[in-house]
C-alpha cells in the first residue's frame, strides 16, 4: 500500500489547484500445490483525487478571448457592470507570471471578482487491475500456459478548459476490459515451439457537457448580457460515446536448431478484430434535436515471420 499527497502550488481564488491525494495496493499470492502447477493471483487497485490542474495564463489576446461571442466576453461585460474598467490585452488581471490564477468566476453569481467551492475544479479517478496466471507442466517437453487479466476504471471531472470561470465541462467516463491468452508450449534441445490463442474485449464509455456563458456577437449560440445578468448559462454540448472492442487471434512459431551454431524461426499469427462505436448527442438549448450515430468496422489479417541466426562465436552472431 502507498499513498501520495502533496498541497497545491498554484492559488485561485481560496482554491490550491495542483494538490494530489493518490493511494495504491496490491496483494499477490502464489500457489504451488504440486511441483508440476503454479498458480499467481493479483490484485490492484489505485485511487487518484485532485482539485483540478495547476495552470496559469501568461498571454492574453484580445480578440482570441474577450471580442464578441468569445469566452471572456461574458467576464468583461460583467467587470464593466460591477464599475470595473473592461479587459483589455495582456490584462494584469488574466495574465500571471507566478503562482496565481485569475479569480474570475461567474458561476457562484454575477461577480466576476469573486471565487467560491461552485467554481472549483475537480478530478477523481479509480481503477481495479486482477490477473490471474497459471502455469502447468504437462511432461518434460510439454508446458500449459493460461494468462487472464480484469481492468475497470472510472473518472470523473469538472474542468475550466478555457479557464474563463464562464466555462465548466463535468466529465464522466468508464470502461472495462478482458483479457485471456492461452500457450502450448514445447522445448527441446533442438526445437523450441509455442501455439496459442488470445480473447481481448473492451467496453468504454464517456459523457460530457458544456457549459459556458458568453456574450452575444459574432457566435449567434449565446446569451445576451441580460441573460447572463440574469445567472443563466447556455449548455451546449451534451454527447456520450460508447465504444465496443473484441479482438481474437491464433498464433504459432518454432525456432529449429539445425546445428549449434545455426537456428531457424518460422511463425505465423491469423487475427479478427472488431469495433462498435455508438456517438449520442442530447437535445441542447443550441441543438434541440436528439441524434445517435453507430458505426461498426471489422478486421482481419495474417502476418507471418522467418528469421535465421548463425552465432559465429560467443561474441558475434548474425541474423536476418
Amino acid at each position: 500500500y502507498a499513498n501520495a499527497e502533496q498541497d497545491g502550488y498554484v492559488q485561485r481564488g481560496d482554491i490550491d489547484l495542483g494538490n494530489v491525494d493518490d493511494e495504491v495496493g496490491r496483494l499477490q499470492v502464489r500457489f504451488d500445490p504440486s511441483d508440476e502447477f503454479t498458480l499467481d493471483l493479483s490484485a490492484t487497485f489505485t485511487n487518484t483525487k485532485s482539485n483540478g490542474d495547476a495552470r496559469v495564463l501568461y498571454e492574453y489576446l484580445y480578440n482570441d478571448s474577450a471580442g464578441p461571442g468569445r469566452h471572456f466576453s461574458a467576464v468583461s461585460q460583467l467587470l464593466v457592470d460591477v464599475g470595473e474598467a473592461p479587459l483589455v490585452e495582456n490584462d494584469p488581471r488574466i495574465i500571471s507570471n507566478g503562482y496565481d490564477a485569475p479569480s474570475f468566476c461567474i458561476w457562484d453569481d454575477v461577480n466576476p471578482l469573486t471565487f467560491s467551492p461552485t467554481c472549483e475544479t475537480n478530478l477523481e479517478a479509480e481503477m481495479q487491475v486482477y490477473t490471474a496466471n497459471a502455469k502447468w507442466d504437462i511432461n518434460d517437453s510439454f508446458s500449459l500456459t493460461s494468462i487472464t487479466g480484469h481492468i475497470t476504471g472510472d473518472q470523473e471531472s469538472t474542468n475550466d478548459w478555457v479557464w474563463t470561470g464562464a466555462y465548466r465541462r463535468p466529465f464522466v467516463f468508464d470502461y472495462e476490459t478482458w483479457s485471456q491468452e492461452l500457450q502450448l508450449n514445447y522445448d527441446t534441445d533442438r526445437l523450441n515451439a509455442v501455439a496459442g490463442a488470445i480473447f481481448f474485449n473492451e467496453k468504454g464509455s464517456e459523457r460530457e457537457i458544456t457549459h459556458e456563458i458568453r456574450v452575444v456577437g459574432s457566435v449567434p449560440e449565446v446569451a445576451t448580457i441580460d441573460d447572463v445578468r440574469a445567472g443563466g448559462s447556455w449548455r451546449r454540448r451534451d454527447g456520450e460515446y460508447q465504444i465496443d472492442t473484441e479482438s481474437i487471434g491464433v498464433f504459432a512459431q518454432a525456432t529449429y536448431n539445425l546445428t549449434e551454431k545455426f537456428d531457424v524461426t518460422a511463425g505465423g499469427r491469423m487475427s479478427w478484430d472488431d469495433k462498435d462505436v455508438t456517438i449520442i448527442n442530447r437535445p441542447t438549448p443550441q441543438d434541440p434535436d436528439e441524434r445517435t450515430g453507430t458505426g461498426n468496422e471489422s478486421w482481419d489479417n495474417f502476418d507471418w515471420r522467418i528469421a535465421v541466426q548463425y552465432q559465429f562465436t560467443d561474441d558475434f552472431m548474425l541474423y536476418g
